[in-house]
């Protein structure tokens, strides 16, 4: 298939309503959905409707700005991008990524 509702995790972060509905299209049964966009006051409407609840799909917000009390005296921010970098240059983690999930020029 074109893997249209098979993933187990799904990540969106385009910021973009389009991208969210891609993102609840691309999970699977029980699912759960990250998403990382920042939207500031903008509504965004999402499918939330038969296929979101007959899948159970969950929907969990991140947010990437902050973190816990405890955590930021040693996680200041350019320790966090630092490690960010670093890991984003790991050629060994590129195979949590799916490439041919939605090609580039598709995404919203």
């Amino acid at each position: 298939g074109d893997g249209a509702g098979d993933r187990d995790v799904v990540v969106h972060a385009s910021g973009a309503a389009a991208g969210a509905t891609t993102a609840l299209a691309l999970a699977g049964d029980e699912a759960v959905v990250v998403e990382a966009s920042w939207h500031g006051s903008t509504v965004v409407p999402l499918p939330l409707g038969g296929p979101f609840h007959a899948r159970r799909l969950t929907l969990k917000s991140s947010q990437v700005g902050n973190l816990p009390p405890a955590k930021r005296p040693r996680w200041d921010y350019t320790r966090r991008m630092n490690l960010a970098l670093k890991l984003a240059g790991d050629a060994s983690l590129d195979v949590l990524f799916e490439r041919d999930a939605v090609a580039f020029e598709d995404l919203p």
